[in-house]
Parts: structure tokens; C-alpha cells; sequence
């Protein structure tokens, strides 16, 4: 079938959806946005939910993993998105969302040596001011981090390794192309891991950067959208992972 069966690191590719080079003489392909739901539930082990935004503190999207409070072990986790977004929108929080289970199932992906990466990344995809493409960030834009979305200490790299793997399943070129240090991160950590590997996986080819710029504009306007940072009612031992870098490493 000329399947690919190891990815770019020579690890091994079992996934049912791989973000990346999925066939011999092929390129790069995204994950749909079709097969979000049974990723979200691979993860979690149950679908996303629509909830109120009342409910998430106002918020389009939050990852919550609750833990026992003596042991200290997980007992649930959970993806809840804003009911009333549109479905691009719903789509991106999702992807976004799906990021930080991913991170957290991979036991938190290192950000350190990253930091031009990422910062770099972030600002593409979630400045408001826009080029006349559409497609980056405005030249002169003051650069948009996640401490402007109310994002503070340990909350930071986080949110910026969530947004580098939502861009990665939507766009795995693209990704690979501007970050390719933080791709081969991503790799590292996720493919390994048998708590989701089943379900998804990344790989990439090597590729120029042609095209790069429609694929900006694809891809702006993402993340979860804090409306404005605040405490969100969560039940005991819950862990709000993506709640509002110190650096994002060096």
C-alpha cells in the first residue's frame, strides 16, 4: 500500500491518524478536523462537551485534569468548549485543547531551547494584527505572547507547546518548516506514548517553505481565546491545565 510504517525519527507509525507523511512519495497531510472527537476521547476517555461559557469562566476552551487529593493520582480528565462558537471556532479550540492533553499525557513536553520557536510561533498564529495577506503578524505589531492572555508562570510554556501541536495537526509542514526544532520535540514525546499512540501520531518530510504564507492564514486566529482571566469553579482535586516565561526555556 506504500503505508509508511516509521516516521521521520525512525520510530515506529501506528497510529489510525498521523499528523504529517503518512505514504511513500507523498507529502505532508493534516488531521481532519473530522477525527478531533475520537482524538479528544482517546485522550480523555469520553468526547469533548458543549458547556456555557459561564461555566468555563468565560472562556471558549479549558483542559481540566482532576487528581485524588491523598494520592494524588488522576481520576478524570476533561475537555470542555464554549457551545455557542461557531463550528471554524469550535474546531480550533478543540485542536487547541486536544494540545494540552496531549503535552500533559506526554508528561509535559520540555520547552527548554525553544523559546525563539515558540515565541515566534505564537505571535503567527494569535496576533489580531494582522499583514495585508492576512497571513503573520503584522512587521511593526507589538509581538502578542500568552502573558496578554492572562497566562502567568508554569501556565506559559504550556500554552505555547498546546498552540505548536494544534498547529502540527492542522498543518504539519508548516509547523515542521518554522519550528522545526519544536517538531522534533513533539515527536519525541508523543509518538512513544502508548496512552494515545493508537489514535495519533506525527511525522513530517523534509520540505521548502513554499506556501508557507496561505498556510499562516489557515492557521491564524487560534488557541482558546480567553475572554478574561478568572478563577473557574472546578470540583475538589481539579487541575485546571489550561487556565491562564517566565520563559518558555533556553
Amino acid at each position: 500500500t506504500g503505508k509508511l510504517t516509521q516516521g521521520l525519527d525512525g520510530r515506529p507509525l501506528t497510529a489510525r491518524y498521523v499528523a504529517g507523511r503518512n505514504y511513500v512519495g507523498e507529502g505532508d497531510t493534516g488531521i481532519p478536523t473530522s477525527a478531533y472527537d475520537a482524538i479528544g476521547k482517546e485522550g480523555t476517555g469520553r468526547y469533548a462537551q458543549a458547556v456555557a461559557a459561564r461555566e468555563i469562566g468565560g472562556d471558549a476552551g479549558r483542559y481540566v485534569v482532576t487528581r485524588d487529593r491523598r494520592s494524588g493520582k488522576v481520576v478524570d480528565r476533561a475537555i470542555l468548549i464554549d457551545k455557542n462558537l461557531d463550528p471554524d471556532r469550535y474546531s480550533r479550540v478543540l485542536a487547541h485543547e486536544i494540545g494540552h492533553a496531549v503535552d500533559e499525557l506526554a508528561g509535559t513536553i520540555p520547552t527548554a531551547g525553544l523559546s525563539d520557536e515558540l515565541r515566534g510561533l505564537y505571535n503567527s498564529l494569535s496576533n489580531g494584527h494582522r499583514n495585508a495577506a492576512g497571513t503573520d503578524a503584522r512587521a511593526n505589531a507589538r509581538p502578542f505572547l500568552p502573558q496578554h492572555d492572562g497566562y502567568r508562570g508554569d501556565d506559559i510554556p504550556r500554552e505555547y507547546m498546546a498552540e505548536a501541536i494544534r498547529a502540527y495537526m492542522a498543518d504539519p509542514n508548516y509547523l515542521k518548516t518554522v519550528a522545526p526544532k519544536t517538531a522534533a520535540r513533539i515527536r519525541e514525546y508523543a509518538n512513544p506514548n502508548p496512552k494515545f499512540n493508537r489514535t495519533i501520531q506525527f511525522n513530517a518530510i523534509a520540505a521548502p517553505a513554499a506556501g508557507l504564507a496561505a498556510s499562516g492564514a489557515v492557521l491564524a486566529g487560534s488557541d482558546d481565546a480567553k475572554a478574561a482571566p478568572m478563577a473557574p469553579e472546578l470540583p475538589p482535586g481539579a487541575v485546571l491545565i489550561d487556565g491562564p516565561l517566565t520563559d518558555a526555556g533556553s
